[in-house]
């Protein structure tokens, strides 16, 4: 009922301090909880907010989560993920397909479905956060 108002939210947090701190928070929080709706809105912000902010998230973190996501039993929570696997290939490239070689025939070949959609585009410009404000993210301090 709340998801846009959360989503809202949650991008307002990652704005104010760090995405992938934001996004490591959530995906643990949708992975604790039995509800596939939570898992799902969770992945679909996740996907969006990196299609906002940039890939500023650790790739090794993310694909350890869709993993989880793309073995999940609920067909909601495995096209979400897929859905999100599509825009991590945007940044990514072809890198990302070896990291699911051991899933089933079936399952690689939808996550390969998804990444034609988007072989030969370029990832969006970042709309929010420091690198849409022309800022660099050191990570530090005052500087």
């Amino acid at each position: 009922k709340n998801s846009a108002s959360a989503a809202a939210a949650l991008s307002a947090i990652a704005e104010a301090i760090k995405l992938e701190y934001v996004v490591g928070k959530v995906m643990t929080f949708a992975f604790e909880q039995k509800s596939p709706k939570v898992q799902q809105e969770a992945l679909l912000w996740v996907s969006q907010a990196i299609r906002e902010f940039g890939f500023q998230i650790n790739p090794k973190m993310m694909i350890d989560d869709a993993k989880k996501g793309v073995n999940s039993t609920n067909p909601t929570v495995r096209q979400a993920t897929i859905a999100l696997l599509g825009t991590m290939f945007l940044y990514m490239g072809n890198t990302l397909a070896m990291f699911f070689d051991g899933e089933k025939p079936a399952l690689k070949q939808q996550i390969q479905s998804e990444f034609d959609k988007y072989v030969g585009q370029k990832p969006p410009a970042p709309t929010r956060g420091a690198q849409a404000n022309g800022m660099k993210t050191s990570g530090g301090g005052d500087e």
